[in-house]
């Protein structure tokens, strides 16, 4: 799996003003269509909220990992998007989220692929000079190199 294939610069967005979870499922689902990620947005929103029903994907320190696999999905994509003001996601800490750290998987590669992909955010995004910079910097190519190591 290439990582570069997986978020490109044009998966990254910068202090948007989506102000729920909503719009921001909605965003993701708009770009991946765009993207040609995956053939139906409402599929995917759906798909976002099927997962949250099980337990938040809102983790505390203001992040989120929504994640999704069905098959409407055509191949694996992440999306990264920092919010300009939090947006309640029912976290673990009962914060706000501020960065959305989206994953997609398609549901044939689903197992291997999706816990691949969850588990080497999960284990960036706890490191301190990870969070700093995601939350922070203004450089794409930055952001794409912390979080994908």
């Amino acid at each position: 799996m290439e990582k570069n294939q997986i978020l490109k610069p044009e998966q990254i967005f910068l202090d948007i003003d989506e102000s729920s979870q909503k719009e921001t499922f909605i965003k993701i689902a708009s770009v991946a269509k765009e993207l040609n990620f995956i053939n139906k947005e409402k599929k995917l929103i759906k798909a976002f909220y099927k997962r949250e029903k099980e337990s938040s994907t809102g983790f505390g320190d203001g992040f989120a990992i929504p994640h999704a696999r069905n098959n409407d999905i055509k191949k694996p994509g992440i999306f990264f998007l920092r919010l300009k003001d939090g947006v309640e996601w029912d976290a673990l800490d009962g914060n706000p989220v501020k960065i959305v750290i989206a994953l997609i998987v398609p549901l044939d590669k689903a197992s291997d692929t999706h816990l691949e992909l969850l588990s080497k955010v999960a284990q960036r995004i706890i490191k301190p000079e990870v969070q700093k910079v995601l939350s922070t910097s203004k450089d794409k190519e930055k952001i794409l190199k912390e979080l994908m190591g």
